[in-house]
């Protein structure tokens, strides 16, 4: 009996203390991941100080040309070569130890991006009580279809296409999408869904999500973020992958500063930051193809036709002074500067004479921040809109940091 008693004993305390060992390896393993999530964050919080401190006090040129070359660098150990400051790839993971102070984080590479160039979804509100198909819906209809109907589509009825040929949405099915976004942001719930006389009835109130059994309550004021347009109808069913989205679109009042009234703003892209490419694509959204002929604006148009001839003057190279004699792109500090080059080339001085009035700007004011790290298998990221006031010289002005959105992960 007492032999008994003792292995009974002995067979507890061995239950005991396998629970006790297994307790304490999860106590010890959480307290290794929440030192390693305290560093990493850290380290991300770190970075966005730099960073915030470039773009307050130094040259907006200089910040992006040559202090941040390193990430030209950081991108090339990723395999990307060239990259654009406009549109960077997504943060890559870089080989341990690339920054001395944090030999133990691993970094992923920044995305630090001027924003002013994308489009403002919450334009479509700029009038207060938006109407379907006038002079203003039809101009910002137009660029968002010369947008859009340029995204290949990687999915079909949620089945993924076979790579080959690129796929993309037709017209009816881009402007479906379009009519969707207008009605989610107009105030108008329960009244006629987006009506053109062209296109329709298109659109989609609240009673289009109850038919198709979907229980989303329709918004009817303007985005917050970017990522609501996942609660629209339609949105997921295109097949547009989201980085897409996230590359032409936003909902904040970038590019040129709102006027009274407005709180919207509209789309410029900074020339001395953007590529060739770039230029010749942005220009291409103001394709006025689809403006019927009353409302063509042939001086807009003029700049679309020429646009390979823009964006091959504004990008041509300058040999720089000093020792090395570099070519390095041509600068636009001035007021007027851009204009000026275009004046001076003969294949662009007779279009009309709107190129900073209309398409771009010498500096940017908005700016996307992306920066991520890993300590011990534990990642840390962090995400930013931050819009930097600018004087007429493209100085920062003081105090003029404001910080619109901010996420630590």
């Amino acid at each position: 009996m007492a032999l008994l008693l003792t292995l009974v004993i002995l067979m507890l305390l061995s239950i005991f203390m396998v629970e006790f060992s297994f307790q304490t390896t999860l106590e010890t393993r959480g307290i290794r991941n929440f030192q390693a999530s305290f560093q990493a964050r850290n380290a991300v919080k770190s970075m966005l100080k730099a960073v915030l401190e470039g773009l307050q006090t130094r040259d907006e040129i200089t910040f992006f040309r040559q202090d941040l070359q390193f990430l030209q660098e950081l991108n090339a150990l990723a395999g990307v070569e060239n990259a654009s400051i406009l549109n960077p790839p997504p943060p890559t993971q870089l080989p341990q130890g690339v920054l001395e102070d944090f030999e133990d984080i691993v970094f992923y590479s920044p995305v630090i991006r001027p924003i002013d160039h994308l489009f403002n979804l919450n334009r479509l509100l700029r009038e207060g009580t938006p109407i379907p198909g006038n002079d203003y819906d039809l101009r910002l209809s137009t660029q968002f279809f010369q947008m859009v109907s340029n995204f290949p589509i990687t999915t079909v009825d949620g089945v993924p296409l076979e790579a080959g040929i690129p796929s993309y949405l037709t017209e009816n099915q881009v402007m479906q999408i379009y009519g969707n976004i207008f009605d989610w942001l107009d105030a108008k719930d329960g009244e006629m869904p987006y009506t053109t006389p062209y296109l329709g009835s298109i659109g989609a109130e609240q009673l289009s999500y109850l038919d198709y059994g979907q229980e989303t309550i329709v918004k009817n004021r303007g985005l917050d973020h970017l990522d609501e347009l996942r609660l629209i109808m339609g949105f997921r069913e295109s097949g547009i992958p989201w980085e897409s989205w996230e590359r032409y679109f936003t909902t904040y009042p970038v590019g040129k500063p709102p006027e009274a009234g407005s709180p919207t703003g509209e789309s410029r892209l900074n020339v001395n930051l953007a590529t060739e490419e770039e230029i010749i694509e942005f220009l291409n959204r103001f394709d006025q193809d689809r403006i019927p002929s009353e409302l063509f604006k042939s001086n807009i148009q003029e700049y679309v036709i020429n646009a390979a001839n823009i964006a091959l003057v504004l990008k041509q190279q300058e040999e720089t002074t000093g020792p090395l004699n570099m070519m390095v792109d041509a600068e636009y500090r001035q007021a007027g500067s851009i204009q000026s080059a275009l004046d001076a080339d003969p294949t662009t001085n007779y279009l009309p004479r709107q190129a900073e009035q209309k398409f771009f700007v010498r500096f940017s004011q908005w700016y996307q921040i992306r920066l991520k790290a890993e300590m011990d298998g534990v990642l840390a990221s962090v995400e930013a809109i931050v819009q930097i006031q600018r004087d007429d010289q493209g100085e920062p002005i003081k105090d003029g940091m404001f910080i619109h959105h901010f996420s630590l992960n």
